[in-house]
């Protein structure tokens, strides 16, 4: 961004201390400083300009943190809005949106909408990373808890593995995250009654990690 002298410092303070107040869990107070920044940004910027992004995106954090989803929805496709036609489709910034909104579209039970979403991300995650890499895992655990919530339990079966394979093959079997997607496997395995295929993955993780 091209500051403008005090003017930029302020939208960075106001910004800066909402952050430091959202990590302490002060949220109202996270808020009211994303507020202003929001507020600095488009006085200075405009509406359309990155640091309004930012303090939408910021205040959807917070709206979020808060379980506020209907809120943080609003500010999400806002910043949305505003990064699409600025960044690149594989911009970090521009996937974080997508997948937190995604994610309170799930909070709020619009299933299709963060099913599409999450599909989106991990689509331009695999182009940029490789189906193999870590930096997928997330987006695929955050889809498998979408489609086991959905019901949809061989897709979500299918994602949880994914995730699985990719840690183990990343990190060996003691990565603490391979314990949360074993018992997400384990009950689907339950539901499934795929009663071999939990006995066969417990004894190997079991053999094989200490987190068991």
């Amino acid at each position: 961004m091209d500051g403008q002298g005090g003017s930029f410092t302020l939208w960075e303070e106001f910004y800066n201390a909402s952050i430091s107040l959202l990590k302490m869990d002060r949220y109202s107070e996270a808020k009211r400083l994303a507020k202003k920044s929001l507020n600095e940004a488009i006085d200075i910027y405009g509406k359309f300009h990155s640091s309004s992004g930012m303090s939408l995106f910021l205040l959807g954090l917070i709206s979020q943190y808060q379980a506020e989803y209907r809120e943080a929805e609003e500010h999400y496709e806002k910043a949305l809005s505003i990064f699409e036609k600025i960044f690149p489709p594989n911009d970090n910034v521009l996937l974080s949106v997508l997948q937190n909104l995604a994610f309170v579209y799930q909070s709020q039970g619009k299933y299709p909408e963060a099913e599409q979403l999450y599909k989106k991300v991990l689509k331009i995650k695999e182009n940029e990373h490789g189906k193999e890499n870590p930096e997928i895992i997330s987006i695929l655990c955050s889809l498998a808890n979408l489609l086991k919530e959905m019901k949809k339990f061989e897709e979500a079966e299918s994602l949880y593995t994914r995730g699985l394979q990719i840690l183990i093959h990343q990190y060996g079997p003691d990565h603490p995250q391979i314990g949360d997607i074993y018992v997400n496997l384990h009950k689907i395995y339950s539901i499934l009654n795929k009663r071999e295929e939990d006995k066969q993955l417990y004894n190997f993780l079991k053999k094989h990690s200490d987190y068991f």
